[in-house]
């Protein structure tokens, strides 16, 4: 305590402020992804030996002092915390910059599986079933069950009585869909009304064509579900000067369980310590993800009439900064993806996901983000800015009920 009052009095009280006004999620003892994605864990900087040597620098250096601005997961009696890598957890760090022997902490392993409502979503085979083998897209129409767990919001407005459909989400379990919290906000008079689910084209009801191999017609029908709750996340505040929503993320009860068939799936989220995801990527940069959905956001009703895929690879904070320089800073519980070839996007409040090949059948298609902002119209070059879930886990579960 002694150390982190005399090195960090002025700093403490400046990440404080920062942090504050950032609404930072995590608590003391979560688990976080600290620098260069690197899986880490909320703790005191007497018990992270690399950011306690940056404390009792002096001067600080701006990149440092970004850095932990960046890591600053809470405070804990105004002490902060930061987001430490795993293997730099030391119970003792002191002696290490001592030159004395320091004792690894040995960290818990990440898992929620013992979460009272973890129950309540699909196991590893019950997760991400689909028809077709579509894993990056090329922008083109996808064939119907492809992306079963693809919904859409609908927006009742008032004067003329019609449902409009302005963003996506997608269904995590039997009664709950998953999307940003910018989409789940009353705004111009619209508010969410219904959620429609197994829909393929938006001017067909119902979709059908040819099954493979077979000559028969096979049809899937578009249904509308009403809803019960809209769940935002406690510490998202929209904001009209910047188009990084922090926190944006939003769980959407339905007043009736789904019903699941071929056409209407729940997605794997990324649990992959509970999954037994032993290949999914320690380092989602220069990695590709894929989005899918009809384009459709709240500020723009532009879009496709059927469901399309699009490969987008994932950039670093630093990679992405350079687009968005004029706005509010990307945190770490974000992701960037995109701006490689010309990018329609999927739909506000969709999916980002990535493909895990683990000791399945075929291969997993896992819900890494939820679209927060991106170009309202196809663009070269400009990549879209996602909620990073693995920041969110604890809360969804916290969240949901039975």
């Amino acid at each position: 305590m002694g150390l982190r009052t005399s090195a960090c009095r002025t700093l403490c009280l400046v990440l404080y402020l920062i942090n504050v006004s950032q609404g930072v999620p995590s608590t003391k003892g979560e688990f976080c992804y600290s620098k260069h994605d690197e899986e880490g864990q909320c703790v005191p900087f007497d018990s992270c030996l690399p950011y306690l040597k940056i404390l009792k620098e002096r001067p600080i250096s701006k990149s440092d002092l970004r850095l932990v601005v960046n890591l600053t997961c809470t405070f804990d009696n105004y002490e902060p915390l930061i987001c430490c890598p795993l293997k730099d957890i030391y119970s003792n760090p002191l002696n290490e910059l001592n030159n004395r022997r320091a004792k690894p902490l040995h960290p818990v392993e990440r898992t929620f599986k013992h979460h009272r409502n973890f129950p309540l979503l699909p196991s590893a085979s019950e997760c991400s079933n689909r028809k077709g083998t579509n894993l990056l897209g090329n922008g083109s129409k996808v064939g119907r069950g492809e992306f079963p767990w693809s919904a859409l919001i609908g927006y009742l407005n008032p004067s003329t009585g019609i449902v409009e459909f302005l963003c996506g989400g997608t269904v995590i379990n039997n009664r709950y869909i998953l999307t940003a919290a910018h989409c789940v906000r009353k705004t111009g008079g619209l508010k969410p009304s219904v959620v429609r689910l197994a829909e393929h084209d938006l001017v067909n009801d119902p979709d059908c064509s040819n099954s493979i191999g077979h000559r028969r017609l096979e049809c899937s029908f578009a249904k509308d579900m009403k809803i019960e709750k809209i769940i935002s996340h406690y510490k998202y505040e929209h904001s009209e000067t910047s188009y990084f929503q922090h926190n944006d993320i939003a769980l959407v009860r339905l007043s009736e369980n789904i019903d699941f068939n071929d056409f209407v799936q729940p997605i794997c989220l990324p649990f992959t310590s509970e999954y037994g995801m032993h290949k999914y990527p320690g380092k989602l940069e220069n990695t590709t993800g894929l989005t899918a959905g009809w384009g459709k956001s709240m500020s723009s009703q532009h879009g496709s009439t059927v469901i399309r895929a699009v490969p987008l690879p994932i950039k670093s904070k630093e990679d992405c900064s350079a687009y968005y320089f004029t706005r509010s800073e990307i945190t770490r519980d974000q992701i960037c993806a995109g701006g490689g070839t010309i990018q329609c996007g999927g739909d506000s409040g969709g999916s980002l996901m990535i493909p895990v090949n683990d000791n399945f059948a075929t291969p997993k298609l896992v819900q890494i983000g939820v679209t927060t902002f991106g170009p309202t119209y196809c663009s070269h070059g400009v990549p879209s800015i996602y909620t990073r879930i693995t920041s969110y886990l604890n809360w969804i579960l916290d969240t949901i009920k039975p």
